[in-house]
């Protein structure tokens, strides 16, 4: 398989983006109106925040059915 060139055509300035990697180019491609020269450059994903603990006891107990 031939090395597949990822780049763009900027919409309004006619200049070449190229991407670095196949994410980024799908990500500007389908981005639809969007400019493509401002995408941002890849980031690290951050880790999410963690998630607060619930204990069950705090929670309120549902009405009793009989």
């Amino acid at each position: 398989m031939a090395d597949e060139r990822l780049a763009l055509t900027h919409k309004e300035t006619g200049q070449e983006v190229v991407f670095g990697d196949r994410a980024s180019y799908l990500a500007a491609l389908y981005d639809g109106g969007h400019d493509i020269a401002e995408v941002p450059p890849e980031q690290p994903l951050a880790a999410p925040p963690p998630r607060p603990v619930v204990s069950p006891t705090l929670r309120p107990e549902p009405p009793a059915q009989q």
